[in-house]
């Protein structure tokens, strides 16, 4: 019967339940009156899809539904369901029965759990044959519809390659007491963000500077067109913003920043991003780079992996991560308050290392790992500690502290680089 009616637009969502050959999610593919409808994703545990409106709101018919944990019953609303009033489509667990979880279908036809609201974006339309403005445009529907719950939710992106064009740049704008969840499935979700100077994703809000964004991204590969094309983020006022378990592979720039402070990136790759891992055109306080891999940052623009192109940081924290074969680790023009380096892997960098372009204050750099290949010179270092790092350095290399009122300066020579761990990408997460 739905493939017969083709007087819907193109794009319009329809939903096939209950048949044994045709359940699933479909979208109209082609103008009113003409094209075919299009097979989307299953009608199954993983994937609750109701097509619902407001006014079937009033007529309840409950019934049981499968849910991803066995022994747990959910129950969903609608009046077309009627007919399926108590059917049951998974598994009791008699040690569990009568502990059901209320689900309710909202208008925008997804679940909810409590506070926790899940859309699965190629329910709407996302898919990795869509062109990149298809993709786009469906995934902004989604992020409005998020931004429109109560307390925000969270987008799914199961597996498979993506691609969303940045001149339809999708918006993830901030609202009070709301979050947005982007969410892949690890490495097995690749977005590709195109040749574009323009990131493909925007976060936070031009007009609203003050407040947390909320917003969470994770297990979400990320690559662009080369080296030197393509830019995945910008943050704008996006405080608190969060990265955690992504990829950012062949890019110009993975993130980019403006006001925006909290930010945490953790248990992140960063491998062949030409220009600048993160670059902040204002100060960035406490941003954290916590467990991340970074390989070959910066070298395809003369780049570094964090660049603070204007404004005074305080508290920048840079921990437990491995840096191999970059330009440079943080240029910062305008200087450093209580910067911490701490606990990472440093190994054959081009350039210094750690540039302050001015006077940069109680600074901390400690059990860190240099394997320098040439000489290099730490400037404008006023007070704060250089303690027990560890570091081997080739016939040509050199460390210098151009500095004053450093408290204290204790390392370890080490031995020569043949009996350290060899180079390699890497390879923690993906």
């Amino acid at each position: 019967m739905l493939f017969a009616d083709l007087t819907y637009p193109n794009g319009t969502k329809g939903v096939v339940y209950n048949d044994p050959t045709y359940s699933g999610i479909y979208f109209k593919v082609g103008a009113a009156g003409v094209g075919a409808w299009e097979f989307s994703a299953p009608l199954d545990s993983t994937n609750i899809f109701f097509d619902l409106n407001e006014d079937d709101a009033p007529d309840l018919a409950f019934i049981a539904m499968p849910s991803r944990r066995a022994g747990q019953s959910y129950k969903v609303s609608g009046a077309q369901f009627a007919d399926m009033v108590n059917a049951k489509l998974g598994v009791a667990d008699s040690a569990t029965a009568g502990v059901a979880k209320s689900i309710s279908v909202t208008a925008a036809g997804e679940i909810v759990q409590g506070n926790t609201f899940a859309v699965n974006a190629c329910n709407h339309g996302v898919k990795a044959t869509n062109t990149r403005a298809e993709n786009s445009a469906r995934l902004q529907e989604v992020a409005d519809i998020v931004r429109a719950q109560p307390y925000g939710g969270r987008i799914i992106l199961p597996a498979g390659n993506f691609s969303f064009d940045p001149v339809s740049q999708v918006q993830f704008e901030k609202s009070s007491g709301k979050y947005i969840k982007l969410e892949g499935e690890w490495g097995a979700t690749t977005i590709d963000v195109g040749s574009s100077a323009t990131p493909a994703f925007y976060v936070g809000s031009s007009d609203t500077p003050g407040g947390g964004t909320n917003f969470f991204c994770e297990g979400i590969k990320f690559t662009g067109g080369s080296s030197t094309a393509g830019r995945a983020f910008e943050f704008e006022n996006a405080n608190g913003a969060k990265f955690h378990r992504c990829h950012f592979g062949t890019m110009q720039r993975a993130i980019t920043m403006d006001a925006s402070y909290g930010v945490h990136v953790t248990g992140c790759e960063f491998v062949n991003v030409g220009s600048y891992n993160i670059f902040s055109s204002t100060h960035c306080h406490h941003l954290v780079i916590d467990k991340c891999d970074v390989y070959n940052a910066g070298v395809a623009g003369t780049g570094c992996v964090l660049f603070i192109d204007a404004g005074h940081t305080d508290n920048l924290v840079i921990r437990d991560s491995d840096f191999e074969f970059c330009r440079q680790i943080v240029k910062a023009d305008d200087g450093l308050s209580a910067p911490i380096a701490e606990g990472n892997y440093i190994e054959y960098c081009t350039a210094d290392p750690f540039d302050f372009g001015t006077g940069s204050y109680g600074i901390s750099m400690s059990g860190n790992w240099l394997a320098l290949g040439i000489a290099f010179t730490f400037h404008n270092w006023i007070g704060g500690e250089f303690s027990r790092n560890g570091r081997t350095i080739r016939p040509s290399g050199s460390l210098r502290i151009a500095s004053t009122s450093i408290s204290l300066i204790t390392e370890s020579q080490a031995p020569a680089r043949s009996t350290q761990r060899p180079s390699c990408i890497p390879s923690r997460h993906f």
